[in-house]
């Protein structure tokens, strides 16, 4: 599982959960702290493991003005918010990172950030207080290379793309259950 960094960076247990999944304990096995990702594991030996992810993680660019949506727990429940790609580049020239037009709260860092097709391109990172609407995703085609460059932990990224072709309520049915809420205790 992907999140931010700065979501667990002070961590003692880390546990996850959705509408299908009340709790899971995760252990951190990977981090890059200049991209704000870790990839996070089940660690729980009655776990079996999720079925097949129903999206792919995209290895290309966004371009402004590309359609995208975020699934987050900013509140208890899944929110789905929509808007577009605003620039290549993140905060403060941020070349790793979107600026995006999508409304970002608390609770939202982490999260994914999908193309019109459902496939992941981003993973949320936060927002910009002093200017309303700018938020910001860490892009998947830096998390993908940095993963397979870095991780000595074998950690496969998803290629299915059951996602494509499918309306958007479609798409959010069919990946909700691999997006969690995360819940640090210090």
């Amino acid at each position: 599982m992907l999140t931010s960094f700065h979501v667990v960076s002070d961590a003692t247990l880390i546990y996850i959960s959705n509408e299908k999944y009340a709790q899971l304990k995760m252990k951190v096995i990977y981090t890059n702290p200049s991209l704000d990702m870790a990839v996070l594991k089940v660690d729980d030996e009655s776990f079996h493991g999720f079925k097949d992810i129903p999206y792919s993680i995209r290895k290309s660019v966004a371009d402004p003005g590309e359609k995208v949506y975020t699934l987050g727990f900013p509140r208890e429940e899944m929110v789905f918010g929509e808007g577009s790609v605003s620039s290549y580049t993140g905060y403060e020239g941020d070349t790793a990172a979107y600026q995006i037009s999508i409304p970002v709260n608390p609770g939202n860092s982490g999260g994914p950030l999908f193309d019109s097709q459902g496939n992941l391109i981003g993973i949320v990172s936060g927002r910009n207080s002093s200017a309303e609407g700018a938020s910001f995703a860490v892009k998947s085609k830096w998390i993908s290379e940095d993963i397979k460059a870095h991780s000595e932990e074998k950690i496969s990224l998803s290629s299915k793309k059951s996602t494509m072709g499918s309306d958007r309520a479609s798409q959010v049915k069919k990946v909700k259950d691999f997006v969690f809420m995360v819940k640090v205790m210090n």
